[in-house]
């Protein structure tokens, strides 16, 4: 058994780069790539997943 986990709004907070996803402008998401941080809740939820040998992976539509 394994869990998939979305990247964007499920493990990392990426408001602030939501007005240049949406304009597509990606070379400016990427710069604030530094300033998102993972949710608290969701990085604990991971390593208990990953404690009891559950697989975890992530995926995300982002262009890279």
């Amino acid at each position: 058994m394994g869990v998939i986990f979305d990247l964007d709004q499920t493990i990392i907070d990426s408001r602030i780069a939501q007005a240049e996803r949406t304009n597509r402008n990606w070379n400016s998401v990427y710069e604030l790539i530094p300033s998102m941080r993972p949710y608290k809740d969701i990085v604990n939820l991971i390593h208990e997943l990953l404690k009891q040998g559950i697989e975890v992976a992530v995926v995300t539509s982002s262009p890279r």
